[in-house]
């Protein structure tokens, strides 16, 4: 499925999937590559993907929106950086939906859910994931390098991202 809107947004379907992708035709490429390098590499972690995230959308800046439509917003920053820290981020916030939806299933309520979705404790289970992506999708070594310094930083507590 395409369709283009009259800013020349498009939205389409991942590879036969229900995945949506919705940007401009750069970013949907870009996306796509960075999806099949997942697809290919680190299965799991492209399993996660497609069971906790609905939409990869074009945005200013990079988060997910977890709850009943998990839609992964992607500044470009992120969908323009070397293809494996791209695909390694999706699936970074795709396991910030997966906490959130094992904890919803578990009976918590949705605050809670939420709570287990955010703050230091799951950007680091997140961060762990993003990280054995990277070892799967042979990553550089710099770019391993930088998701190994992240674990000391506090980049969820951040304003006005601009990634």
């Amino acid at each position: 499925m395409f369709i283009m809107n009259g800013d020349n947004i498009a939205i389409e379907k991942y590879h036969g999937t229900n995945l949506l992708l919705k940007g401009d035709r750069a970013f949907i490429s870009r996306t796509s590559y960075a999806l099949d390098l997942l697809r290919s590499y680190y299965p799991i972690g492209f399993q996660t993907v497609l069971e906790h995230v609905n939409a990869i959308e074009q945005a200013d800046h990079s988060g997910i929106c977890v709850g009943a439509d998990p839609t992964f917003y992607v500044g470009n920053p992120t969908s323009t950086a070397h293809p494996t820290w791209y695909a390694s981020c999706i699936l970074h916030d795709a396991y910030h939906s997966k906490l959130f939806d094992d904890t919803r299933k578990s009976g918590a309520s949705f605050q809670a859910a939420h709570s287990s979705a955010s703050g230091a404790q799951a950007e680091m289970k997140c961060l762990d994931e993003q990280i054995k992506s990277l070892r799967a999708l042979n990553a550089p070594a710099y770019i391993l390098q930088h998701a190994e310094h992240c674990k000391s930083l506090r980049w969820w507590e951040v304003k006005n991202r601009n990634w």
